[in-house]
């Protein structure tokens, strides 16, 4: 005789008894306990950008995927259905993966710092991805974690030009001066 149960892929949701009874045989009760697994939702992520872009820091509560120019200092809050013992940002895919980062955790509240970097992302599309991996205080893990979006914003070099003079050698002598005139721009921020 084969069975399987629950029937559905969402598992049991409460614990339950169960017995077997064939023809007039019926077996003892046997429980089955449920535990749940840790289960992280994403609070807020608090964007403090770099002092040249003049933006105001932002705090995002509504979106858990994270989309920064490089540079942006970045302020992950979360918080776990149940106590948590230690966990870790993990960033790019398991198949693929870029770097970790450990997790501040004070019972079920959550917190990771970092800065956007190009090493956070695969590749040249800038785009990646990062999940929160926790164990908790029974020592059992998020197996399944959410998969949220990174994409980061590159910022691009000055570009800066010497107007005068033109020619590139120039002979000064020791005592002597030059004029330099340069144009510099910021093709992001100007």
């Amino acid at each position: 005789f084969d069975c399987s149960f629950p029937p559905t892929y969402e598992g049991f949701q409460q614990d339950l008894e169960f017995q077997i009874q064939a023809g007039d045989a019926v077996s003892s009760r046997y429980p089955i306990s449920v535990l749940a697994a840790p289960y992280i939702n994403i609070e807020s992520i608090k964007y403090e950008f770099p002092d040249y872009t003049r933006r105001a820091p932002e705090t995002v509560t509504d979106d858990p995927d994270i989309r920064a120019l490089e540079g942006t200092r970045i302020t992950l809050k979360a918080q776990a259905n149940q106590a948590i013992k230690s966990g870790y940002l993990h960033f790019g895919s398991v198949e693929q993966p870029t770097e970790n980062r450990p997790l501040q955790v004070a019972g079920q509240e959550l917190k990771v710092r970092f800065h956007m970097a190009a090493e956070l992302v695969l590749g040249s599309s800038n785009r990646g991805s990062y999940e929160l991996r926790v164990t908790n205080t029974q020592g059992k893990e998020n197996d399944r974690p959410v998969q949220h979006l990174l994409e980061l914003t590159r910022d691009f070099e000055p570009q800066v030009d010497i107007l005068t003079p033109q020619r590139v050698e120039m002979e000064v002598p020791a005592n002597g001066q030059q004029m330099i005139e340069v144009a510099a721009r910021d093709p992001d921020f100007g």
